[in-house]
Formats: structure tokens, C-alpha cells, sequence
């Protein structure tokens, strides 16, 4: 339950481990230099746990990651939640344009809604798809129907090293068609090489481990 202020005492500080911007009753574990008042004034008998980049006015800053983004809007997970965000123009005129896997800091209003505010710097990224921080990237060919194509599995596989960026070969549909040739190929390159079937579940258990 809530906890009470004891007759005369100063407030307290909420020394929290939740996430930044979450609301709680103040405790008996400090004192505390923020209250919240609500529209009358009043205190609300409520602090809020501060994020890595702090409070302004009634704007929570917290630092986040972008999941994707559609038509100009951006989904950020912060603080153990997922924001919907505009980005400032501030970014179109330097030409930088936030994409998925980047790490930026957010501005948030007490709706929900947010702003990009700061674009962090990108160990790598790729054009197409438009994708930030990549540490592996999992390149999907399928045994037959269609048929491998191999000069696109080797375009993507330097496209990933020049980045930086682990390449491992997922073969699909070895149910039709053994992969003994294709997969032999990578593997004597020196690359993970995940075989896997739609009718065998467990072949995508040690894929899985990898990706997660």
C-alpha cells in the first residue's frame, strides 16, 4: 500500500529500481529534492525514478533503442517499455535519418509520446534493409523451390564482414532436398551453418540459441 508521511517530516526519496519515469509513493528509505504536484497544486505524495539522462520540466529523458520505424514515427523501447516517437528536424537537415538498431536518447511527455532527441554513434549499419548495430546477421537460403543463389549469399556475407558483422548461413526446406553440397560449401569457408526444416521443429532449437 501507499506509504504515509509521517506528521511534520520532510519528503522522502523513492531510491527505486524500476524504470525511469515510473510514478511511486514516496518511502521511508531518504529524503528526496523532487515532489509532484498534480493540476490544483497539490502534492501528489508521488516521486518519479529519474533515467540515465534525467528530468526537464515535464519531459522524462531516457535512453532507448528504436525496434522500427513507419512513416515517420518510431517505436523506442525505454525503461522496460516501447514509445511512439517523432524524430527532430533537426536530423533531416543533417541528413540522418534514424533507422531500427539505433541507440538514441528520448524525450517523453507525460501521454506517452516522445521525440528523438539524440542519435548515438552507429558501429555499423546497413542500407538495405536500413538496419543500425548489427552484431550478427543471419543469411537465409532455401535447398530448392527456388534454388539457392549463391553470388546474393556471398554479396551479403562480405556486405556483413566489411561491417563488421558476424554472418552465419541458415539453409530452409531440407526436408525436400538434402543440403549435404550447399551446406559443405560454407562450412569448409569457415562459417555457422544452421540446417533446418519446418517438419522438424528441434532443428531450430541451436538456431535459436544463437540468435537470442
Amino acid at each position: 500500500g501507499r506509504h504515509q508521511r509521517k506528521g511534520g517530516a520532510e519528503p522522502l526519496e523513492q531510491k527505486c529500481a524500476g524504470p525511469p519515469g515510473q510514478l511511486h509513493p514516496y518511502d521511508e528509505t531518504g529524503r528526496s529534492d523532487k515532489q509532484y504536484t498534480d493540476d490544483t497544486g497539490q502534492g501528489t505524495g508521488l516521486t518519479r525514478c529519474r533515467g540515465e539522462i534525467g528530468l526537464t520540466g515535464t519531459k522524462v529523458r531516457l535512453d532507448g533503442l528504436i525496434l522500427q520505424g513507419v512513416g515517420g514515427f518510431y517505436h523506442v523501447e525505454a525503461a522496460d517499455a516501447v514509445y511512439i516517437c517523432r524524430a527532430r528536424g533537426l536530423f533531416r537537415k543533417d541528413k540522418r535519418v534514424p533507422v531500427a538498431g539505433d541507440r538514441v536518447g528520448i524525450a517523453v511527455d507525460g501521454d506517452g509520446t516522445g521525440v528523438i532527441e539524440v542519435l548515438r554513434e552507429r558501429r555499423n549499419m546497413l542500407v538495405r534493409p536500413p538496419v543500425a548495430n548489427l552484431d550478427l546477421l543471419a543469411v537465409v537460403a532455401s535447398v530448392t523451390d527456388p534454388s539457392p543463389n549463391t553470388l546474393v549469399m556471398d554479396k551479403m556475407i562480405a556486405l556483413a564482414e566489411i561491417n563488421g558483422i558476424e554472418p552465419v548461413i541458415v539453409i530452409t526446406k531440407t526436408d525436400l532436398k538434402a543440403p549435404d553440397a550447399l551446406e559443405e560449401i560454407y562450412r569448409r569457408a569457415g562459417f555457422a551453418v544452421f540446417v533446418v526444416s519446418a517438419q522438424a521443429p528441434e532443428s531450430i532449437e541451436p538456431l535459436r540459441k544463437v540468435l537470442s
